[in-house]
């Protein structure tokens, strides 16, 4: 029974069957391999799709970066409209009050006061006349209420001299006499000269320079006289 025991043989069949199987593999590969290839070629489309998705994360993060720097401007422009804003609102103010200012500008310019009534003892109306004509003109002097031998207004207090230079009295005299009526005057003397509103007429020589009223404006006026002047 052992001499009937050999080792054993090989068999052909695995190696066979190996070998069969390699080359249906090889040429499942290439015909894979060709089949891929010409896909390639054949689909460039299908290529730019799928390297659409590979680009994908970058495009992302560009997305991203963007939302942050305009988040940042939107936030930066919001202080600065605020503060362009506040100016704004001042400007206004001002120009609204700039009408106010100019309308309060043009008021009414106080009405003058009436001159003092009080001048040398004269009478008050007199002396509103008196002082109405020293704001006008450079009188050195002025006599009022004083004592004469003849007749005279002044006693009464109702004649002023105006001691003056010869251009000032010369204006002062034509000034009275243009508001003759208005101050209530009865006449005026000057230089030797008499006026009581029918024109100069020479008077006789008194002696002297102050009694011909060379040197002085003799103004007289009516009794009771309402008169209302300015200074």
């Amino acid at each position: 029974m052992a001499g009937r025991h050999r080792a054993p043989t090989p068999s052909r069949a695995k190696p066979i069957a190996i070998g069969v199987i390699a080359v249906v593999v090889i040429g499942a590969a290439f015909w894979v391999a060709g089949s891929l290839g010409a896909g390639a070629d054949d689909q460039p489309i299908a290529a730019a799709t799928f390297s659409a998705p590979a680009s994908a994360p970058p495009t992302s993060s560009t997305t991203t970066a963007p939302s942050t720097s305009t988040s940042t401007p939107a936030e930066t422009s919001t202080p600065t409209r605020r503060s362009t804003s506040r100016p704004r609102t001042q400007k206004q103010q001002v120009t609204r009050r700039a009408p106010t200012t100019s309308h309060s500008h043009p008021t009414a310019p106080p009405s003058p006061a009436s001159c003092s009534t009080t001048l040398d003892g004269t009478q008050p109306y007199v002396a509103q006349v008196g002082n109405h004509l020293l704001g006008r003109f450079d009188v050195s002097s002025v006599i009022g209420r004083a004592a004469r031998s003849g007749t005279s207004d002044h006693p009464a207090g109702l004649a002023i001299d105006f001691m003056v230079s010869t251009p000032t009295g010369d204006a002062l005299a034509d000034y009275v006499l243009d508001n003759q009526a208005r101050f209530g005057v009865r006449y005026v003397i000057w230089q030797q000269r008499y006026n009581d509103g029918d024109g100069w007429s020479f008077m006789a020589d008194r002696g002297s320079t102050t009694a011909n009223h060379y040197d002085h404006v003799h103004v007289s006026f009516h009794s009771g006289m309402d008169v209302d002047v300015a200074c």
